[in-house]
């Protein structure tokens, strides 16, 4: 399953697009680890500058367990994408 955050920078997603892995946490207080495996800037229709469509690998079920983040870039109409997969 993929679970798709999105955020504002500047503010708490500033800056992620550098991040190697992150510390997710359940309702619980379990924590979860995801590396990064993926990162890629797209429009506001989730097309890159090569023209590719990354709607369906953004919001998808597909790749396993993994999550997507998503934030804008400062001065720009553009977002990244973060993919990061569970570690096992």
């Amino acid at each position: 399953m993929n679970t798709h955050f999105i955020g504002h920078s500047p503010g708490n997603f500033e800056g992620i697009q550098n991040a190697s892995s992150f510390v997710i946490t359940d309702k619980d207080g379990n924590a979860f680890t995801y590396n990064v495996t993926k990162v890629y800037r797209v429009d506001d229709r989730a097309v890159d500058k090569n023209g590719v469509n990354h709607w369906d690998r953004i919001v998808g079920t597909g790749g396993g367990e993994r999550i997507t983040i998503q934030t804008c870039v400062i001065g720009a109409s553009d977002n990244w994408i973060i993919e990061a997969s569970l570690v096992e």
